[in-house]
């Protein structure tokens, strides 16, 4: 069980240090001799999350990402300009809601790294390997 624990407190440092350096690095440069190139943008297939990642945002969500929001209820609202606005609602006190804004085009995606601490229809042990990803319509992680 510690070995167990030790790898989930590890993936979610990694998820952390993805996470912010997608936030806070430096815009990429487009002058000249670089256009047409961007070395900053990540697509979430090309990350190690890519088999943990669930998609969330579409107007229904199969069983795996059912599994995956394990200790969250869903609601999906449309908005007037088209984007849509997922809130995951904690079923566990002591556990924050996420909301997300998905412009029209992009997606949002779940990332559950450990299925192995979800107990449906009881829910979730540990919500702290959970997030969302916004993910554009080109496969890189926005935020």
């Amino acid at each position: 069980m510690g070995l167990k624990k030790t790898l989930v407190y590890g993936i979610i440092l990694l998820v952390v240090i993805i996470v912010g350096y997608v936030l806070v690095r430096p815009a990429a440069s487009s002058s000249s001799s670089d256009a047409g190139t961007s070395t900053s943008k990540v697509k979430l297939i090309d990350t190690g999350y890519a088999p943990y990642a669930f998609l969330i945002s579409g107007e229904t969500v199969d069983n795996k990402a059912m599994r995956a929001l394990a200790g969250f209820s869903r609601d999906r609202t449309l908005n007037a300009d088209g984007s849509v606005t997922i809130t995951l609602h904690a079923l566990k006190t002591g556990y924050q809601d996420q909301q997300y804004t998905v412009p029209r085009g992009d997606s949002l995606y779940f990332i559950e790294t450990s299925m192995g601490d979800d107990s449906v229809p009881d829910g979730e042990f540990n919500l702290g390997d959970d997030a969302g990803v916004l993910v554009d319509q080109d496969g890189y992680v926005v935020q």
